[in-house]
């Protein structure tokens, strides 16, 4: 039997059910029924069965508590303490595993989570770059989208692997 002893996983609640809520952008439908996010317990009670049983595998990385929450339809009131709630189960059954927390989509600032605190170790924030969805980009070319992202989010990138916060992962970037 052949094993693969650099192959690690990131385990992802991002096929929670309420993922399957009609809406046209994958982070609404996660939300649509996270909006009592901090009452929802079947998220908690996925994110505990998945980590539980997951946790001690010598191969887990990581995971990802929420992919692409939207902005405009969750606070950061909201999903700060869904986040550190998040953590804290992570944390009850691996001190190790890195916890991944994405940026919200949309009208927001990208690093608005960047040092909120939400745990004390391992901490992953995912940045997703998307340009095609930013009017600012309409009018660039392929080319000059690349410029932009190789200019300035290059620039925020080092500085904030200079900081004091947490890692930062380039999850998802398109031009």
């Amino acid at each position: 039997m052949q094993t693969y002893s650099e192959i690690l996983f990131i385990l992802s609640t991002n096929q929670h059910p309420a993922k399957f809520i009609d809406c046209p952008f994958s982070s609404c439908s996660e939300i649509s029924l996270l909006i009592s996010l901090m009452l929802c317990e079947s998220v908690f009670t996925l994110t505990n069965i998945l980590i539980c049983r997951y946790a001690k595998h010598p191969a887990l990385l990581g995971i990802e508590l929420l992919n692409e929450p939207s902005a405009g339809t969750v606070s950061l009131d909201v999903l700060i303490p869904y986040y550190k709630q998040g953590y804290q189960i992570v944390r009850k059954y691996s001190s190790s595993a890195y916890v991944i927390i994405c940026q919200r989509i949309g009208v927001a600032d990208p690093l608005e989570l960047y040092q909120t605190n939400i745990g004390s170790h391992n901490i992953v924030l995912d940045l997703h770059f998307y340009n095609l969805f930013d009017p600012f980009f309409v009018n660039m070319s392929a080319v000059d989208n690349i410029q932009y992202i190789y200019k300035s989010r290059e620039g925020q990138l080092q500085a904030l692997n200079n900081s004091d916060g947490p890692l930062v992962l380039v999850g998802k970037t398109n031009i």
